[in-house]
């Protein structure tokens, strides 16, 4: 059977039912594979060391705090929890209308494009598009927040390096790869604006940039197309 047929089988036994999140775990426990292969444990080995790796990283529980964040406006009011959410999402939305076009992450001297959403390139060995857009920066450049949110996740992958992933209102998600320094942590709540990370080349790169996602309702979108970008005072 196909390695990435098994690591998304075993995924969905272990419960986690979210698309997006099962599809970049399957990519990291790939990653976890190649890197096992590499120092020298045999191919067949090493699945089965990552398939029992799966067993202990709690992904239950990290699938459940994913479909409480994208459902929660479903959820019932009486719920504490839930109240808790409304007060941030109204606290993010400021208004009814739709926060777009976000602003730029980075200094408007960083414009140059070096891989647009949406081309395909070579993933774990595996033929997939650009999820995002890789902006050319300096390492240490600042990454800015395209409008107020709150941190859903960082932490550290092979392939991405140091991440960050944020959401806003209007189910609005964006991610950070790649970089050098986190300054934030898991639940803060931010200003348009604000500072969260700089740019690096941590993970798999070829030199410092910053991968800059927005999605949509678990759909990726170009950010081109919604981000503005602008001088950062």
């Amino acid at each position: 059977m196909d390695t990435t047929i098994q690591i998304d089988n075993k995924l969905r036994i272990l419960g986690v039912s979210n698309n997006e999140l099962r599809e970049e775990l399957t990519d990291h426990y790939l990653s976890e594979i190649e890197e096992r292969i590499t120092q020298g444990v045999s191919e067949e080995k090493a699945i089965l060391q990552t398939l029992e790796q799966m067993k202990n990283d709690r992904l239950k529980k990290m699938n459940t705090a994913v479909y409480f964040l994208n459902h929660r406006r479903k959820l019932v009011f009486g719920n504490l929890c839930v109240l808790g959410l409304i007060l941030i999402s109204f606290y993010l939305s400021g208004s009814k209308k739709v926060q777009s076009p976000f602003q730029w992450p980075v200094e408007t001297t960083y414009n140059t494009i070096t891989f647009k959403f949406g081309m395909p390139g070579i993933i774990n060995n595996a033929k997939k598009s650009h999820k995002g857009i890789d902006i050319r920066a300096k390492k240490g450049t600042p990454i800015l927040t395209p409008t107020k949110a709150i941190v859903k996740e960082t932490g550290t992958m092979p392939d991405r390096g140091l991440y960050i992933v944020l959401a806003h209102s209007n189910s609005y998600v964006t991610r950070y790869f790649h970089l050098s320094k986190i300054l934030v942590e898991e639940g803060d709540v931010l200003e348009s604006r604000q500072i969260i990370g700089h740019v690096g080349d941590s993970g798999k790169t070829t030199g410092p940039h910053l991968h800059y996602e927005v999605i949509k309702n678990d759909k990726h979108l170009d950010p081109i197309t919604i981000s503005k970008q602008i001088t950062y005072n």
